[in-house]
């Protein structure tokens, strides 16, 4: 009889994968035969390190961003600064995605 907890040939996400709890999570889900798509604020590099060691899967939303890196405060405070001075007078009704070029790729 196969294992109840065998999840091969399945794909799990998980949300907060970098560290804690969801590091935790993902980790046996991989061990469970799982692939993972990490998801976390910060890189779930050693997450996915691991992952792969145990011969599965490890897939980061952070690979898949063009600019490489999360975006930062400072990089909507630069938004909201140009959008707020008289260089966007005719700007209207259009939307400016601050997201490191996620929806141009």
């Amino acid at each position: 009889m196969p294992s109840p907890f065998d999840l091969s040939g399945h794909v799990a996400i998980v949300t907060g994968a970098n560290t804690g709890i969801g590091q935790g999570i993902a980790l046996a889900l991989a061990r469970a035969g799982a692939d993972v798509a990490l998801v976390g604020r910060t890189a779930a590099t050693d997450t996915a390190d691991a992952t792969r060691a145990m011969g599965r899967r490890a897939h980061q939303v952070l690979d898949r961003i063009p600019a490489g890196r999360w975006g930062t405060p400072a990089d909507i405070g630069g938004v909201a600064v140009f959008l707020a001075s008289p260089a966007t007078d005719c700007v209207h009704g259009h939307v400016l995605a601050v997201d490191g070029g996620w929806l141009a790729r």
